[in-house]
């Protein structure tokens, strides 16, 4: 493979430049308008984390939603549990911090 003449053709080609950032870029780039930048495979901009979603970062923000996901699901199963102990007379809620706490140590 030719690699001067593979650069030449890179560099005039057109139709892969951004005139936004005045520069050439790959083929399936794109300007996000948000963030004022190329990305390269752009997906989205996520606007709870203030960034664009692109190839560098896609495996982060899969984490991201993830551990999202799994904080939000513990939260329900623990509301959930303190519920239904609730409702079967094993938990009373009181106002006053300084029961619950004698009632902890009776128990324990």
């Amino acid at each position: 493979m030719n690699l001067r003449g593979f650069r030449e053709d890179y560099v005039t080609d057109l139709k892969h430049f951004c005139s936004l950032c005045d520069t050439h870029v790959q083929p399936r780039t794109k300007h996000c308008g948000q963030c004022n930048r190329c990305v390269n495979t752009f997906d989205h901009h996520c606007q709870w984390l203030n960034n664009c979603i692109g190839e560098r970062n896609y495996g982060l923000f899969a984490k991201a939603v993830s551990f999202l996901f799994l904080n939000a699901t513990s939260k329900i199963a623990v509301g959930a549990y303190v519920l239904y102990k609730y409702y079967n007379g094993n938990i009373e809620f009181t106002k006053n911090a300084q029961e619950v706490i004698i009632q902890v140590k009776e128990r324990y």
